[in-house]
């Protein structure tokens, strides 16, 4: 067996097994270039784990490891970091990962361009017609159009996300900033009310007061007036 092998099955046998020791191995057998997948089988095993196991992100191994995770392996590991927080933890956004590590920034981006994972996808229906559809990554804010946009319809970045335009901005009866969505879990969003003053009612009887907000599981529908229906649909795959 090898020392990564060591490692997965003292993982099976143990909740978070000593992670120095392995990488005292790897070093002293000249398997220095392996640090990086031992440190991703531990993130991983971390973010999965149903134990009291603390979720490690690439700035704890960083720190442990020093000089010894060079710029390539410390980018493998924020890949890999990125694609298990998007499958099992709090679901980033690209846009907001890359900025937390700027020093790597144009080696990550790139990196991370390339991944393909599942979202859910959000819909915004007008008369029972699909006008626009979006892949949920980060917050997606929905409201009427802003002063400063062009279109009246579509979806445009955010600083956290995106934005989808579902009126022109003389459609007073909608706020221009009136729901936001954020995947919450696996199978399930965080729905906000910002703007409307009546509860914005789902098809699963479920309401959303004025500046409250609930989790659901999707997929779900919310209509935001008799015309604008929006739909929240899970993956069609997770792995």
């Amino acid at each position: 067996m090898t020392i990564l092998d060591d490692f997965e099955s003292a993982w099976s046998e143990q909740a978070a097994p000593d992670l120095s020791s392995y990488v005292t191995r790897l070093v002293a057998s000249g398997q220095r270039q392996l640090l990086s997948e031992l440190c991703q089988i531990d993130l991983e095993r971390r973010w999965k784990a149903t134990a009291c196991v603390s979720r490690w992100t690439a700035s704890k191994y960083k720190d442990a490891l020093g000089p010894l995770l060079d710029r390539e392996s410390l980018c493998q590991l924020l890949r890999w970091e990125f694609y298990v927080r998007n499958c099992w933890g709090d679901f980033p956004s690209r846009l907001d990962f890359v900025a937390q590590w700027g020093d790597v920034a144009d080696d990550l981006g790139p990196l991370l361009a390339e991944m393909s994972i599942p979202r859910p996808v959000v819909r915004c229906l007008h008369n029972g017609q699909v006008v626009s559809t979006v892949l949920l990554e980060g917050r997606l804010e929905i409201g009427r159009q802003k002063t400063a946009e062009a279109a009246s319809f579509g979806v445009v970045p955010a600083c956290d996300g995106a934005r989808m335009i579902v009126a022109p901005i003389d459609n007073t009866c909608l706020s221009r900033r009136a729901i936001s969505i954020r995947q919450s879990s696996r199978h399930a969003v965080t729905i906000e009310n910002h703007g409307s003053n009546a509860p914005l009612a789902t098809d699963r009887s479920e309401s959303v007061e004025r500046g409250s907000s609930i989790t659901v599981l999707m997929p779900v529908k919310l209509r935001l007036s008799e015309a604008i229906l929006i739909s929240v649909d899970p993956p069609l795959t997770r792995q």
